[in-house]
């Protein structure tokens, strides 16, 4: 479990690095984390739409 959080932490941190350089690329999240999904949804809904 602790490996999946430490994933999706990377992923999010990921995604915080893009929209700061501005650098959208197209995102598909494949996650069984619902919590993790839910803040990278979030993230995508705020800089890439």
């Amino acid at each position: 479990m602790a490996n999946l959080i430490l994933k999706e932490n990377i992923y999010v941190g990921l995604l915080d690095w893009l929209a700061e350089r501005e650098t959208f690329y197209l995102i598909k999240i494949h996650t069984a984390n619902p919590v993790g999904r839910a803040n990278m949804e979030r993230m995508i809904d705020r800089y890439w739409r």
